[in-house]
């Protein structure tokens, strides 16, 4: 399966979203290329706009893979990006802006992620439409939908089409799986990257703050040190 990074976005929303620090000594791009890396695609392309720093940034970062770039020279949506990779076989597209626990596994066949977010800026699928075969829908999310929300298997022929990705799933009757895990973030905002950092500082000072064990006067004594 060829994996196909997207990082050709014009980022009016959070520039340079794809370097942004995301912990671990890791910046957002690397958690979809060890993503793609981790499920077996070959080759990964990632997918830049004109003069973009990223290959020369991955190159000093020390990102060996059979990884190739190819240049979106305007940002022109999705499809004209994955087409731009030009794949010839199944391909599973992932995106700079968002942050994968990259050991989730994905399948060889076309469907697309979907998960249990609060975000409405999400596209979603509506289980209900079409008379039960269910049907993509573009944002603003209901509260209780399940979001588009981190990756998408495709087939070669999918790239006759343009438009939004969700029209086009639509349009080949791509279906979608749930994800269960709650570690995926889209940071793709300047808000959204601040709840995550705000996350992860407070996960952070979680697993810093001591523990306590009762002793026999009642009062709390921290136990040996923190587990970090």
């Amino acid at each position: 399966m060829h994996g196909i990074l997207l990082a050709a976005g014009a980022a009016t929303r959070l520039p340079n979203k794809a370097l942004m620090p995301i912990g671990d000594g890791k910046i957002a791009i690397e958690s979809g290329l060890s993503l793609l890396a981790y499920n077996g695609c070959h080759p990964i392309t990632i997918v830049v706009g004109p003069h973009s720093h990223i290959p020369s940034i991955l190159e000093m970062r020390g990102w060996r893979l059979p990884l190739s770039f190819a240049v979106q020279s305007s940002p022109t949506g999705c499809m004209d990006a994955i087409r731009a990779a030009n794949p010839k076989k199944r391909f599973c597209v992932a995106f700079c802006d968002n942050v994968y626990d990259y050991t989730e596994r994905i399948p060889d066949e076309p469907c697309v992620s979907v998960r249990q977010v609060d975000n409405s800026q999400l596209d979603w699928w509506d289980p209900s439409a079409e008379g039960g075969r269910g049907r993509w829908k573009a944002r603003p999310k209901p509260a209780s939908a399940l979001a588009f929300a981190g990756w998408a298997v495709m087939g070669p022929g999918m790239l006759q089409y343009g438009g939004p990705l969700v029209s086009v799933f639509n349009a080949c009757g791509v279906k979608a799986t749930l994800r269960a895990d709650s570690s995926w973030r889209d940071i793709g905002t300047s808000e959204q990257y601040q709840f995550y950092l705000e996350d992860k500082i407070r996960a952070a000072n979680d697993r810093q703050r001591p523990s306590y064990t009762s002793v026999q006067d009642g009062h709390g004594v921290p136990n040996a040190g923190p587990s970090i």
